[in-house]
């Protein structure tokens, strides 16, 4: 496994801001921090719970990923459901597995794309989930994805890991017509050329051109413009975990809003992040 920094006592969390006005979607993304996580997945379950998300992607659940949806439906009373694993396939990648509210959502459509090499249980084997929800008391439709790039080795990895994921999302659009939600540890700064070229459709880095069409808000960043790159690990200077909202070719919503989490339960060495969102 790739080495993690160890966990950091964190402050206590301050009230959550309200949501914006009118009816909302929250959206939660949290790297949980793989090591020792079947004795932690209770303490990551109310983690969960805290933030109170209808749609999540957790990263680094590996082969605990069950363990945290039963406790947080023990926990809550609410029904829940995640993205699979293929069979036969490997549960340990480090993507971004999907979890939902079954009872607010239904899943349409669902899948895995492996990326970066390497064999099951090694560090480097990244993939991107996705789902298709449409969503029961009125039918709006959200496609969303989750992912977590190989970490320490600059920008240039996620960069190339954009083009797939970028070529992935095309497609599933073009089949279904939904909106995207993009959520992840993207093991990379705010004013990072990959995450210029996921806000903005285009940036020039490593002596070559990029471009991407589908594009984003950052609902953190919408937020709080005067501080869009607060840390979400430990004591890095940088904010590496997102929650994305499309803005082009089709638009999710507006009456964007963002927080990060404090303190949660679970021993995570990473700080959640959660976007609320007005569903088109």
């Amino acid at each position: 496994p790739q080495p993690q920094p160890q966990p950091q006592p964190q402050p206590q969390p301050s009230p959550a801001p309200g949501p914006p006005a009118g009816p909302t979607t929250r959206f939660l993304s949290w790297n949980v921090y793989y090591a020792n996580l079947a004795a932690r997945s209770r303490d990551v379950a109310r983690g969960i719970a805290t933030v109170a998300p209808e749609i999540a992607s957790l990263q680094e659940t590996v082969n605990f990923r069950s363990n945290i949806l039963e406790d947080l439906r023990e926990l809550t009373g609410q029904e829940w459901a995640m993205t699979s694993t293929p069979s036969p396939g490997c549960e340990w990648y480090f993507d971004g597995v999907i979890i939902y509210r079954s009872d607010l959502w239904e899943k349409l459509d669902e899948g895995l794309v492996p990326y970066g090499g390497g064999g099951c249980y090694q560090g480097n084997s990244r993939a991107l989930n996705w789902a298709a929800l449409r969503r029961r008391g009125d039918g709006a439709g959200v496609l969303v994805f989750g992912t977590h790039p190989v970490c320490c080795q600059g920008d240039l990895p996620i960069l190339q890991a954009l083009e797939l994921i970028e070529g992935e999302m095309l497609a599933k659009q073009q089949q279904l017509n939904l909106p995207i939600a993009f959520m992840g540890d993207l093991n990379t700064g705010f004013f990072e050329p990959s995450q210029q070229l996921l806000r903005g459709g285009s940036a020039d880095a490593f002596g070559r051109p990029w471009s991407a069409a589908v594009t984003f808000r950052d609902a953190y960043a919408e937020s709080h413009p005067g501080d869009p790159n607060p840390s979400t690990i430990g004591n890095e200077p940088v904010r590496i975990d997102y929650v994305y909202f499309q803005t082009s070719p089709m638009n999710l919503g507006g009456q964007v809003s963002g927080q990060i989490w404090h303190g949660l339960p679970g021993g995570s060495d990473h700080r959640a992040v959660s976007g609320d969102i007005a569903l088109r």
